[in-house]
């Protein structure tokens, strides 16, 4: 009898196995990486569906300790179905990313001028128009015009700090880098705020958990610390289009989209000459930009001398 119930549990087993193979071979060949990543609870739907469909048969490890075949070794791996790393999609997927990647531009300075468009949820509205320079790893410098065509702010953002004149009011503020992670609500270094400049994707990581071909649009969904990304690209010239990021501790609710638009030739590179941005936690900001006299790599300067007179606040 006992070598009849063992030979049972083996057979239950092994139709547990070989179902669980058939639905991973299914999955592969029939849709691997495409469409949405599935929810949280569609995780939990899809391995109540499988609890229902397996034997969860008792098996004993190689260290004596007893285990659920399905609650303790299938659940919590129900991903893999989705995602079969080395399948030739999954490869072609990796490598769309990588070309997505070839195509970052590369720049020792950056000039342009750009038209802002600010409104956030206290009704506060501005419009104004800007001129930008950079100099990689080194220096933003923006300069504020308002009204009548006069200078407003002089901003400088180095990779560790930020420095306010405001020339109306005769004032000098200085603040950690961190003072615009504060405003946005994004967790972004020195050298994401110049990726958000110049148009370059930005958390862009490699575990890519969703993939769809949508005609002339290739689109796709990648996860790594802090965001979930999901971004589209043209098929054509793999030119970033839209790009989605949403904050992987669901407590937060933090989301921020990104959409490119009006490429223009700057230089050797194409370059997103709209972008609308809309940031959210708490408070909701949109900020439209609108980028003219777009230069790469052409030499200039970045003053910023600050009148004694002016009066250092906090």
């Amino acid at each position: 009898m006992r070598n009849t119930s063992q030979i049972f549990n083996r057979l239950r087993f092994a139709a547990a196995l070989m179902g669980l193979i058939m639905a991973y071979k299914h999955q592969a060949v029939a849709a691997p990486l495409v469409g949405p990543a599935p929810t949280e609870e569609g995780w939990r739907m899809m391995r109540r569906g499988f609890a229902e469909k397996f034997a969860d048969v008792t098996l004993t490890t190689q260290h004596g300790k007893k285990v659920q075949f399905f609650a303790d070794l299938v659940k919590d791996s129900a991903v893999v179905v989705v995602n079969p790393a080395e399948s030739d999609s999954a490869k072609s997927v990796r490598a769309t990313l990588d070309k997505i990647k070839g195509k970052k531009i590369r720049f020792t300075t950056f000039s342009s001028k750009v038209k802002v468009e600010y409104s956030d949820d206290n009704n506060r509205r501005f419009d104004f128009n800007a001129f930008l320079r950079m100099k990689k790893d080194s220096a933003i410098w923006i300069s504020i015009i308002a009204a009548l065509n006069i200078e407003a702010f002089r901003v400088m953002i180095t990779p560790d700090s930020i420095i306010i004149m405001d020339k109306i009011n005769r004032t000098i503020q200085r603040k950690p880098l961190f003072y615009l992670q504060e405003i946005t609500k994004v967790p972004f270094d020195y050298n994401t705020l110049e990726d958000l400049i110049v148009g370059n994707p930005v958390y862009l990581d490699k575990t890519i958990i969703a993939y769809a071909d949508q005609g002339e649009k290739l689109s796709m969904s990648t996860i790594g610390q802090a965001f979930k990304h999901y971004l589209t690209v043209s098929k054509t010239d793999l030119n970033l289009l839209f790009s989605k990021l949403d904050d992987v501790d669901i407590t937060r609710s933090r989301t921020a989209n990104l959409a490119y638009g009006e490429y223009v030739a700057a230089g050797p590179w194409m370059f997103a000459g709209k972008r609308d941005i809309s940031l959210s936690e708490k408070t909701k900001l949109e900020i439209k930009l609108d980028f003219k006299q777009v230069e790469f790599e052409k030499p200039m300067g970045f003053p910023f001398s600050i009148p004694k007179n002016f009066k250092v606040i906090n």
